[in-house]
């Protein structure tokens, strides 16, 4: 088994049994964002029920949402899929909704600012991607 079919297998497993799983996040893919210079963000898929919840956060510049910081913005969104087709417009939504609110927060120190999605968008996609993998897999 390659280490692809072995996270989806896994992954799949987590998300039966409720647990959360991360779709966007700044290590998830090369090149490394700078989050010293960079606002960051993390969105996580968890299965509660017959439901779907996203749950998003974004860090101020110089903070990284791996670790305990203050959060600029945050969004949760329940979502019933019925096919892979919904799971993807209810992620690029919420994407935009997180984005949005992140967008509206004052700066809390003289460097800070909103997530910029150009620099994060491979990471969405790849979240995007796998969590539609997730959906026609598991759900």
């Amino acid at each position: 088994m390659d280490s692809k079919k072995f996270v989806e297998e896994f992954s799949q497993a987590m998300l039966h049994v409720g647990e959360p799983i991360i779709l966007v996040a700044e290590y998830v893919e090369d090149p490394n964002i700078n989050t010293l210079e960079n606002a960051s963000m993390k969105v996580k898929i968890q299965k509660e029920d017959d439901n779907i919840v996203l749950d998003g956060e974004t860090c101020s510049v110089g903070d990284n949402t791996s670790l305990v910081g203050p959060i600029r913005a945050e969004s949760t969104k329940k979502i019933q899929c019925t096919d892979a087709t919904t799971f993807v417009k209810e992620f690029d939504s919420f994407i935009d909704d997180l984005l949005s609110k992140d967008a509206q927060v004052r700066p809390q120190r003289p460097n800070d600012k909103p997530v910029d999605k150009k620099l994060w968008q491979s990471r969405i996609n790849k979240g995007r991607d796998f969590g539609q993998t997730l959906f026609k897999s598991s759900l």
